[in-house]
């Protein structure tokens, strides 16, 4: 009996051994398969790395550029690598102040790109998407832009926007991040000697907002509408030698080796800001107005305490809702968009209210004082707000201009519209010509990784 049971022990493991041997063959026969299928993929071209040459995609995909560092306020900042002269300055986008160039500065070659050429095999590409094709102009040149217009639809550009048959094309919550472009953080405010202010200024001499180091607080009031105490952002812009005030414009760091006349910018109505809202006490309400130019009185109300939030346009309540905590809201990052005809309230990355924008009249001009942050009787501390940009298709000069200006553009069955977010050095469906629609054909894929050298 003893001996018959050690007999079945060892057969059992026998048994056992002889499985996991079958499962650790198989598992290997597995990985060098799947070694060979990678590597024939590779060889085939499945996925085919690329250095991109051109910065007309940039701030998301950079050609050649400098990178320099602000002195003033040790940021760094790059720029398009095609005119480096010696003795010239670049504007740090950051404070505004200048950077010397005295000595040539190190060219650094474009973001490296990792291609997937069977991206669109099922599906085809979608809006805002980045893509890479076959130059229309230049089969032989492969480049990179984003996808607007899908084929049989309708494409104007109207005033830095994309309409597609008829309607502004709305990009959700996570491209508006994506595709926004710096214009002021406020971190930076005093460091520049030519600007040793912050452009975010009280109204009046009794004004509760003070500021500490970088950030700005309030203490408390009188909570009512009539009672907002306001902190405004002032707008500023350089010109030569000096910054002077206007509003917001389409131009972009990247591009400081082009040298533009005022008729050649174009003023940008989409923006979006952010800050940080510390240590909220009170019954009141924290108030954020947008523009304060002809498009009327925009105004984002949140009250901490109830965690209700409404939008008010000239004073009439037309979108309310509530940030959804358990308890009061004693902190939280504030985002306040205005961007393709939407008009967002996001609290800790998450939207909690969204709205038509009203339309501004088209004789309507934007203001040099697009933001306010106000006090309706509510403590805060604040950190310091950011102000952000929509990426803005211009008009290109001249003849350049052919397609989806001055009339819509019809794409066929096969066609795609497509643009490069740096719209100033693009050259895309707006230029070409031969005709605005880029074949299905001559897609290549998508760029699945961007890798900065």
């Amino acid at each position: 009996m003893h001996d018959d049971a050690d007999n079945e022990s060892d057969t059992g493991r026998s048994r056992g051994d002889g499985r996991l041997a079958r499962r650790t063959v198989a598992a290997v026969v597995l990985s060098i398969i799947a070694a060979l299928a990678v590597g024939q993929w590779l060889v085939e071209g499945l996925f085919v790395p690329m250095t991109v040459c051109s910065g007309s995609m940039a701030p998301a995909v950079l050609g050649p550029h400098c990178r320099f560092e602000c002195a003033a306020c040790q940021q760094p900042f790059v720029c398009g690598a095609d005119v480096p002269e010696i003795g010239r300055w670049r504007v740090c986008p950051h404070c505004g102040d200048v950077v010397e160039i005295i000595s040539p500065p190190m060219v650094h070659e474009g973001d490296r790109v990792l291609l997937l050429r069977a991206a669109f095999g099922r599906k085809g590409p979608r809006r805002w998407e980045l893509v890479a094709f076959r130059d229309p102009q230049r089969p032989s040149r492969a480049t990179i832009k984003r996808i607007v217009g899908l084929p049989g639809e309708t494409v104007q550009i109207r005033r830095g926007d994309v309409y597609v048959n008829g309607r502004i094309a709305a990009k959700d919550w996570a491209m508006q991040c994506e595709m926004a472009v710096l214009v002021h953080d406020a971190s930076t405010d005093g460091t520049n000697p030519s600007e040793p202010e912050s452009r975010w200024k009280p109204v009046g001499d009794r004004s509760g907002w003070t500021r500490r180091g970088t950030r700005f607080l309030h203490q408390g009031g009188p909570a009512s509408a009539s009672s907002v105490d306001w902190l405004v952002y002032h707008h500023r812009r350089r010109e030569g030698g000096s910054l002077v005030a206007g509003p917001v414009t389409d131009e972009l760091s990247y591009n400081q080796w082009r040298t533009l006349r005022g008729d050649q910018t174009e003023t940008v109505r989409d923006l979006t800001l952010c800050f940080q809202a510390n240590e909220l006490a009170g019954d009141g309400w924290l108030v954020v107005r947008a523009n304060g130019g002809d498009d009327g009185q925009l105004e984002t109300w949140i009250q901490p305490k109830s965690r209700s939030c409404e939008f008010r346009f000239n004073g009439q309540v037309v979108a309310s809702g509530m940030v959804t905590t358990l308890g009061p809201l004693s902190e939280g990052h504030v985002t306040v968009g205005l961007v393709d005809g939407q008009w967002i309230l996001a609290w800790d990355g998450r939207v909690v209210l969204r709205h038509e924008r009203p339309k501004a009249g088209d004789a309507a001009s934007p203001s040099e004082r697009p933001w306010a942050i106000g006090s309706a009787g509510l403590t805060i501390e604040m950190e310091p707000p950011r102000v952000y940009r929509d990426t803005h298709y211009g008009r290109p000069p001249g003849v350049l201009a052919r397609w989806g200006f001055d009339r819509p553009v019809v794409l066929a069955s096969d066609e795609f519209f497509v643009l490069g977010d740096n719209s100033p050095v693009s050259e895309d469906s707006r230029t070409w010509p031969d005709g605005p629609g880029l074949r299905a054909k001559l897609l290549l894929g998508r760029p699945a990784i961007v890798q900065i050298p």
